[in-house]
Parts: structure tokens; C-alpha cells; sequence
């Protein structure tokens, strides 16, 4: 009996903490500090794994930190050139592996889950046509 109440007691206790966090993310994010707010947001995942609202947010967050940042520009200084300004085509897209995609991680393909999976896929590619040559140079 004791250990139900102290069970239901550890959720409340979580429960508050969820509404906590929920709201530091959202001023976060209100505030343009996406970073911050994806933490805020990551947090309640570690205490509530099933978080559909915080999932949202987390996925609302990310969303803010891909796309590309253009700088407001003062009236006397010139226009950005169009390059500056371009979002950042996907090294894959650029090999032309994917139709298109932009770039999320700044070009850093070690920490892109996308460009991990997709350079996987590319290596069993490569070992199934390593093993197929084999076969063919042992048949002749």
C-alpha cells in the first residue's frame, strides 16, 4: 500500500516538473532561443518518454534551428549577395543521391544522421558489387 502512494506521489512530483519545463521551453522558443528550448524540451523526454506535446515542440524547435539565417539589413548597408542567402543544398544532393535536401548540420556529415545512413546504404552497395566480382572472377 505504501509503495502505490509513494508511486503516485513520484508522478505528480514529475507531472509538475513536465509543466515546468514545458513552459521555460516555450518562452525559450517564444524568445528565439531555440537552443535553449530544445533542451527545456529534451528534458521532460527524459522524464515522460511519451510526450506528444513535447515532441512537437522538440520537433517545432529543430525546425527553427535548420533553416537558414538571414540577417536584417540596414537601410545604408548593401543587400547580402545571393549567395549568402541560398540555403545549403545536402552534400548527397549535390552527387546527386537524393532529388534534394538541405543541409541541417553546417556540412559536418559525421553528425547528420542522414548522411550516416545514406553513405551506409552506399558502402553494402559497393560491398554486395566487390562480391559479385568476385563470383564472376572465380567463374572465369
Amino acid at each position: 500500500m505504501e509503495r502505490t502512494a509513494i508511486k503516485e506521489e513520484l508522478v505528480a512530483i514529475a507531472a509538475e516538473e513536465i509543466q515546468v519545463h514545458l513552459q521555460r521551453g516555450k518562452t525559450h522558443f517564444e524568445a528565439a532561443r531555440y537552443t535553449k528550448a530544445l533542451k527545456e524540451f529534451e528534458t521532460i523526454l527524459k522524464t515522460a518518454p511519451g510526450s506528444i506535446e513535447a515532441r512537437v515542440w522538440i520537433r517545432k524547435a529543430k525546425e527553427e534551428l535548420t533553416k537558414p539565417k538571414i540577417e536584417a539589413v540596414a537601410e545604408r548597408e548593401a543587400a547580402p549577395a545571393a549567395e549568402e542567402t541560398k540555403p545549403k543544398e545536402c552534400v548527397w544532393m549535390k552527387v546527386s543521391r537524393v532529388f534534394y535536401r538541405l543541409c541541417t548540420h553546417n556540412y559536418d556529415c559525421l553528425t547528420c544522421e542522414f548522411g550516416q545512413m545514406t553513405e551506409d546504404a552506399l558502402q553494402q552497395k559497393l560491398n554486395k558489387l566487390v562480391a559479385r566480382r568476385e563470383l564472376l572472377c572465380k567463374k572465369k
